[in-house]
This record gives C-alpha cells, structure tokens and sequence, in this order.
C-alpha cells in the first residue's frame, strides 16, 4: 500500500506538471493564436485530478507508514507496566513462551507465603487471595495475551522485575567471592526473586566452581 502511495504520489505530480504547461491556445485563420476556453477548462480538470491524486498518494503512504510503526512498537513492547496507587500495585505483565499465567501464580504464591492470606479463587484464569485481618488481598487474572496482577496493602513483589530480565536463570557471574555469591543469592531467595529449587540449583553451581 505505502508503494503504491508513492508511485501515485509521482505519477499525479508529473501529471500535473504536464497539465500547468499545457497550451491552452489556439491558432487563428489570421495567424494568431488566442487563449481557448475549453482548453482552459481541460487544463483545470487536470489540475484538479492531479491534485487529488497526489492527495490520496501521501495519505496513503502516511497511513502505512504509521501503521508500519505501531506493528513494529507492539513486537518491541515486551516490557511490564506498572501502575502504583494509594496502597497497592497493578501490573500489566506480557506473556511470553517463558512468562506465563502459571509461572506468575506459582511466584505469587512463593513471595506472600508469609502474608496469611486465604485463597478465595484459585482457577486456570483467577487467583484471589485475601487477609480480612489486615484488610489486604492479591489477584491475578489471566487475560490470554497478558496477566493483571493487583496488589493491595501488601508489600512490592519485587520477584516481577526478574521475570523480563534478559538473564533470565539469575546467575550471578560478575562476583568473584564464593561468599559474596552465597549471601547475595540469600538476598535473592528471601526477597523473592528466586524460588526455592532456583537458590538450590544455583547454590551447588557455586559449590562446582568452588
């Protein structure tokens, strides 16, 4: 569509240069040339043809162009969106072949384990869970193309940011010192950026290299 936009846009200017140019007069029995009124007129038609179609050419390739774009914004758009409120969050999470409904539920379920709370839904699209205690809850909601996580009165799950990270195994290369590796996966583990089974297989990595 955007090519044929061009080719049109070319095609009608051309025209037109043609139609500005054109002799709209004609040669006397007396040897004079005079200004032809419908000749006039058929250099106006053409003028406005070309005018239309150089119109309908840039619209064309604007519209493409746009669209071109906000295809190609979509496919980059991989990150999460968070949106914080008066004593809680909402999350926008994407899914993705490694993110999915279940992953986020099973990390939901590992970072509020201490929170009490009460499962008042637990399906293959909804997880609900709730303290009337202190009057704080968590939802998930699978949405297909992405999951609604909202939390309220509860702490930050701060485990989200690990989900779209390109490291994805949370290996930690860059520090050197065997300890500093084991209290920062600590770190990691109670924070709830890591599962138990993660902290254990990247514990006896640490113990090979050791």
């Amino acid at each position: 569509m955007k090519i044929f936009g061009i080719i049109l846009t070319i095609v009608s200017l051309l025209f037109g240069l043609f139609a500005f140019n054109m002799d709209v007069s004609v040669l006397t029995s007396m040897g004079r040339r005079v200004v032809n009124i419908s000749l006039i007129n058929q250099q106006q038609n053409y003028l406005y043809v070309s005018g239309l179609g150089i119109l309908i050419g840039i619209v064309l390739s604007v519209f493409t162009k746009s669209s071109k774009k906000d295809e190609s914004n979509s496919e980059i758009n991989n990150e999460y969106e968070e949106k914080k409120t008066e004593k809680g969050f909402n999350y926008k999470l994407p899914v993705t072949e490694k993110v999915t409904f279940s992953l986020i539920k099973e990390r939901t379920l590992e970072f509020y384990k201490e929170n009490s709370f009460v499962a008042k839904t637990d399906n293959e699209d909804t997880l609900f869970l709730s303290n009337k205690i202190d009057n704080s809850y968590v939802e998930i909601k699978n949405m297909e193309t992405y999951v609604k996580l909202s939390v309220y009165n509860v702490s930050e799950p701060k485990f989200i940011k690990t989900l779209y990270v390109k490291n994805e195994n949370n290996k930690i290369d860059n520090i050197n010192n065997n300890t500093d590796n084991l209290i920062a996966l600590g770190e990691m583990f109670k924070n709830g950026l890591l599962t138990k089974e993660e902290f254990e297989e990247q514990k006896e990595l640490l113990k090979k290299k050791s």
